[in-house]
């Protein structure tokens, strides 16, 4: 089914995805073209980043490596003496759509980068003195378990959740919300106008970790 669910999340800081230092390799001779992020900023709500050992690479959709950035720590300017990032991204197609991800050495962490990038040949972004900024995306999300009525929101956060807003698109209209890690930490669930709300009366939260958010319920619907 196509349920473009939109979700906000209230939450502390952002979702750190740990796991050992990636293996992320370059591979000029495999891509046609080239585009380049002549000054890139990546920053942790506000902060920037780039401590030894960190790594800013860009990927297409089947998780392929498509550039890995250096840092340049520019002699002047609003930015001197702090890390700014240079990538040649690369492709064989216009308009190639080109996620980011960031290693945090210092944490031992892959995070996720809010902003895509379209490929564009011989495109050129940012620059030592007005560089590109990018942000760590805060939680990662996903859907499981779909039927004609129901389907399962799943999530992936490092940091606890204090409560959620999202809404549905009112061509699936929500009958109920239930169960999942949201139940188990005692919020109370309500749903009005396609708008699913969760919260704590009692200021608890939802732990760190994965699983399932909750459970939708909707009229069956007949699209495919």
């Amino acid at each position: 089914m196509n349920k473009n669910i939109y979700l906000m999340f209230i939450l502390s800081s952002i979702c750190l995805l740990f796991a050992d230092p990636p293996d992320w390799t370059d591979n000029p001779g495999a891509y046609e073209f080239t585009a380049t992020i002549s000054g890139g900023i990546v920053q942790n709500e506000g902060v920037q980043m780039g401590d030894d050992g960190d790594l800013f690479a860009a990927f297409d959709d089947d998780g392929n490596v498509r550039g890995v950035a250096i840092q340049l720590f520019p002699p002047f300017g609003p930015y001197e003496g702090t890390p700014v990032y240079e990538m040649q991204m690369r492709s064989n197609s216009e308009g190639d759509l080109l996620s980011f991800k960031y290693y945090d050495a210092s944490e031992d962490a892959i995070l996720d980068v809010v902003e895509t990038y379209d490929f564009v040949i011989n495109d050129i972004l940012g620059d030592v003195l007005d560089p590109m900024i990018y942000n760590f995306a805060p939680i990662t999300l996903s859907f499981t378990n779909v039927t004609s009525t129901s389907i399962d929101i799943n999530y992936d956060s490092n940091t606890a959740i204090a409560g959620f807003q999202f809404t549905v698109e009112e061509n699936v209209p929500i009958t109920g919300v239930s169960n999942g890690a949201a139940g188990d930490a005692g919020f109370t669930l309500t749903t009005s106008n396609n708008t699913v709300l969760g919260f704590s009366l009692s200021g608890s939260t939802i732990p760190v970790g994965s699983g399932t958010l909750l459970s939708l319920e909707f009229v069956e619907s007949s699209e495919d």
